[in-house]
């Protein structure tokens, strides 16, 4: 799994989780059309592809047009929503203009999928009921509407300002010189730097893992 993690803070997950099963054939026409943007700067124009770099371009197109389906015309979500639907979200995001600018230390430097399972399970005890759900959401990656996440080399979770604001709280006690992992001292440290920031938002937050 590619590992890399970021932070997206967004005015409402409530307005991405809306567009499951929407039957919105406008809001897929934008999404394909930004999807084909996207593939031709990669590639090429498509009338202009042939050979491998065309059959490349056709491949990713049914992809997304797969998953559009999947994720908009399907009347209920999948039981286990695919993990790569996170480009999709961000797509979604743009498209309805529902990312806040702001500045996380969290999106600094280089965050490893694979610390979140060593921090919960070095701070895990001292935490909130409320706060180790939301840790373990950002570990395990949460759905938007189906059950779990199919991990297919990508990740998202989610969480509510409110869901933020109880686990920046309780993250919030525990100090660095706490945290009983010298290496996961700075990860720490910028999680609940960027929680901060955020919960001052007063806003949602997608995370990213890809």
């Amino acid at each position: 799994m590619s590992t890399r993690d970021s932070m997206i803070p967004v005015i409402s997950v409530e307005a991405i989780r809306s567009v499951v099963s929407s039957k919105d054939q406008s809001l897929y026409d934008q999404l394909l059309k930004s999807t084909l943007d996207d593939i031709e700067k990669e590639l090429g124009p498509q009338d202009e592809l042939e050979g491998d770099d065309l059959g490349e371009f056709n491949e990713q197109l049914d992809e997304t047009k797969f998953e559009l389906d999947q994720m908009l015309i399907k009347p209920t979500a999948p039981v286990a929503e695919p993990g790569c639907w996170i480009f999709l979200i961000k797509q979604i995001i743009q498209v309805k203009k529902l990312e806040i600018n702001v500045s996380l230390s969290f999106n600094k430097g280089y965050k490893h999928f694979y610390a979140w399972e060593p921090y919960r399970k070095s701070i895990g005890s001292r935490l909130s009921r409320e706060a180790l759900e939301s840790l373990q959401y950002l570990e395990d990656g949460r759905p938007l509407c189906g059950k779990s996440i199919s991990g297919d080399g990508c990740l998202f979770a989610w969480l509510t300002h409110s869901e933020i604001s109880a686990l920046y709280e309780s993250l919030a006690t525990i100090t660095t010189n706490d945290v009983g992992n010298p290496d996961l001292n700075e990860f720490h440290q910028d999680l609940v730097d960027s929680l901060d920031v955020l919960n001052g938002k007063g806003c949602d937050m997608i995370l990213s893992t890809h």
